[in-house]
């Protein structure tokens, strides 16, 4: 209620940072080695590495080899 009639970039600013703020906070609460982060700095700069430690963590084998840089997207 507070944000009705604010800017609309207010507004998408403060949703953005209420969920980063409750989501980090869940992550908290659970047992560190139930989750982890993926960096998209570095899956940018280290895709094959990035992607494979990600496999690593769910437990998939990664079979594919990544370049750097990554190939342009479709979507």
């Amino acid at each position: 209620r507070e944000l009705a009639g604010k800017p609309l970039a207010e507004i998408a600013v403060r949703q953005w940072q209420t969920v980063t703020e409750t989501l980090l906070g869940d992550l908290e609460q659970l047992p560190s080695e139930t989750w982890c982060v993926a960096s998209y700095d570095r899956l940018i700069a280290e895709p094959q590495e990035e992607i494979r430690r990600l496999c690593e963590f769910i437990g998939v084998r990664w079979d594919g080899e990544l370049t750097v840089p990554l190939p342009a997207s479709r979507h």
